[in-house]
């Protein structure tokens, strides 16, 4: 019965564009879960689930999956890295694409700064990021998080603004309505990864 349900959210997924009057023919969804669903998340971790054990540290949160490896030069490193992936995604090419998937190193030596990785995913070189974000957080190479820090004052910069604006009109100036917008809107993006 489960399965049942399952097949039938996932089978003769169909779409098509509307563009003012004009329509265009029915397409077929061949891949991926449907977003926005309570369901894929779970869905995605049942087809997970036997990911094989690697020395690597794997953080794995809904459909995001991060490898950590640990290793005193660039080049074991890329050794390390490029092992995991083939062992790890030699199937999944359609969770694991290359265009969405990045490298970054995490140290403190300032010599080897703009070294980058060569890491690969199902034969395309993945692409190396200095300031990778992951779940939201901006990071950088000394994991100082100062472009973190730096995004999250515009954020709340922006949105404090929206608060004068509402401070300064007759319909929005009230106590109850300005406390209940600065917790919506500022608190919840400070708040955050708090402890960055």
């Amino acid at each position: 019965m489960v399965c049942d349900m399952i097949a039938l959210f996932l089978r003769d997924r169909r779409f098509r564009v509307h563009i003012g009057s004009r329509c265009s023919f029915w397409r077929h969804q061949k891949n991926v879960l449907p977003q926005s669903s309570v369901l894929s998340p779970s869905l995605f971790n049942v087809y997970i689930n036997d990911l094989p054990q690697t020395a690597s540290r794997k953080f794995i949160y809904a459909d995001d999956i991060c490898l950590g490896a640990q290793r005193y030069t660039f080049t074991d490193l890329d050794d390390v890295l490029n092992g995991y992936t083939s062992d790890l995604f030699p199937e999944m090419e359609t969770s694991a694409k290359p265009s969405k998937t990045t490298s970054s190193v995490f140290h403190l030596h300032n010599a080897k700064a703009h070294q980058y990785l060569n890491v690969s995913l199902g034969g395309q070189k993945i692409r190396h990021d200095p300031n990778p974000a992951y779940l939201g957080i901006t990071l950088d190479r000394s994991l100082t998080f100062h472009d973190h820090l730096r995004k999250t004052a515009a954020k709340v910069g922006t949105r404090n603004n929206l608060l004068s604006m509402l401070a300064g009109s007759s319909w929005g100036a009230s106590a109850p309505a300005l406390r209940t917008s600065a917790l919506a809107l500022c608190y919840s993006v400070a708040e955050y990864c708090a402890p960055v």
